[in-house]
């Protein structure tokens, strides 16, 4: 705690420089708008006792850049760990200091064109941040044409001799319809090479009414299908969303990685593969006047290959309940619930060698948990300057498995099986957690904020309670 306190007064004390007006710029000088963000956090709890961070982030735009129609955009983080309590993953604390964002846009340098030099993501492009360039023709009829190359930019692998790049043709019949063909060629994983195709549909029907449909290719094998919709009814004030999910093949192909993984991260053995799956998700909003509304939503993910820890049957039912200026003005309440229902199964089969023969063992892992976490927040705008949210959450999670064997006994000549329950085991896991956070807003570019969050565990009634604190405080300064 005394090194957060010192480290705070080092972290506010930059408010008073922070705070003066800029100077007045010379019209050769290239306008910069952005932001600077400072985070410094501190967590205790009776695992890894405490832990201080600090995080700094940059963002910024100049323009004009040698000409009115240039710019150049620039998102970069710095951040410092003073215990060295936090990196799990080597590459994740190599990533402590990470440039995401530094480019220079080029408009019409020929008629109808765009041009990005530097380090960029392509949105239009799943997974893809790069170092090179980013070409693109518009307003070419109802076409426009995006293509890009350059190094991968990885946390896990070298970029030495990588290469990604790939494409967009967007097609845009009416104002209301558009199709988009996408590609991406990438050898992060070399020898082997990952080439994705996407075909995407988006269509606006009516004012309020829009419905979307995308299906990806990799390696020449189907990867993915999602589609869905969202529509608001207006006489009735409700505002429905429902979306499809189908992961059509496994991921990653046995025996070799593919562009949603990354065997090098040790994240991946926690993760593991990811299987056939299909999602379903519905939500339906109905709005009550100004002061109040009601969320419902519902989720299932089935699992189609084999289920195991990793990949589960899961049910989700969730609803909120929301006012508005209520009960006073400029006070909003809400209230959340959320259940979760998750089942899996893992089976493991083996063979014992012995004097009378070789035994065949079978196990199988069944897990059934259920979670319900209700949560409720007030949010105050005390004045124009301050404003503050408190709030509590309560989380019940019950687990049970069991394991079972079916094992087959070779005795001289004979064999014969035997099913039976090796360990049955269960739990409860109940936390509670209380929050306050108040934001001060000291100049119209200048504003704080200061969470405070303490979550109690209880285990089991065998056990001591178990607690977790954190501190947040916050800066951001816009220019």
């Amino acid at each position: 705690m005394k090194s957060f306190i010192a480290a705070s007064l080092l972290f506010f004390g930059t408010t008073v420089l922070f705070g003066q007006q800029p100077p007045k710029k010379s019209p050769s000088v290239p306008d910069i708008q952005g932001s600077y963000r400072s985070m410094l956090e501190y967590e205790e709890d009776p695992v890894s006792d405490h832990d201080l961070d600090w995080g700094q982030y940059l963002r910024f735009h100049a323009q004009p850049l040698l000409s009115p129609k240039n710019s150049f955009h620039f998102f970069g983080r710095v951040r410092t760990d003073f215990d060295h309590e936090s990196s799990v993953d080597e590459a994740f604390a190599r990533s402590d200091h990470r440039i995401f964002q530094a480019y220079g846009e080029f408009r019409d340098w020929l008629p109808s064109t765009r041009l990005r030099l530097g380090r960029q993501w392509i949105h239009e492009v799943e997974a893809v941040h790069l170092d090179g360039i980013r070409a693109e023709w518009l307003d070419a009829g109802p076409f426009d044409f995006m293509g890009f190359a350059g190094r991968p930019v990885s946390a896990y692998s070298s970029t030495d001799g990588h290469q990604v790049f790939g494409g967009e043709v967007r097609y845009e019949p009416w104002n209301s319809t558009l199709f988009r063909v996408t590609g991406v060629r990438n050898d992060e994983d070399h020898p082997a090479i990952d080439d994705q195709v996407g075909l995407h549909w988006d269509q606006y029907w009516v004012p309020g009414v829009r419905t979307y449909a995308e299906y990806t290719f990799l390696n020449e094998r189907g990867k993915e299908f999602r589609t869905g919709g969202t529509a608001f009814i207006h006489p009735l004030q409700v505002e429905l969303s429902g979306s499809y999910y189908r992961r059509v093949n496994r991921s990653p192909v046995p025996e070799r990685d593919d562009i949603d993984s990354r065997r090098f991260s040790e994240f991946y053995y926690l993760l593991g593969e990811s299987e056939e799956l299909e999602r379903y998700g519905l939500t339906a909003t109905r709005f009550f006047g100004e002061h109040f509304s009601i969320l419902t939503g519902w989720s299932q993910v089935s699992i189609l290959g084999k289920d195991n820890p990793s990949n589960r049957n899961t049910d989700r039912y969730y609803g909120t309940l929301s006012w508005y200026d209520f009960p006073i003005k400029k006070m909003d309440l809400s209230l959340t619930g959320n259940y979760v229902r998750a089942k899996y199964t893992s089976d493991l089969s083996y063979t014992v060698d012995h004097a009378q023969g070789t035994d065949e063992v079978n196990s199988r892992l069944e897990g059934d948990e259920e979670t319900f976490v209700i949560t409720g927040q007030l949010d105050y705008e005390l004045s124009r300057a301050v404003e503050m949210s408190v709030g509590s959450a309560y989380g019940d999670y019950d687990f049970s498995t069991e394991i079972e064997l079916n094992q087959t006994y070779s005795e001289e000549f004979l064999q014969f099986s035997r099913n039976y329950l090796v360990s049955g085991m269960g739990g409860q896991f109940i936390t509670r957690t209380f929050f306050a956070e108040i934001r001060w807003k000291i100049r119209d570019n200048l504003t704080t904020r200061l969470l405070g969050e303490w979550d109690q565990s209880e285990v089991s009634a065998n056990q001591e309670d178990e607690g977790y604190g954190r501190l947040v405080a916050g800066l951001t300064w816009r220019f």
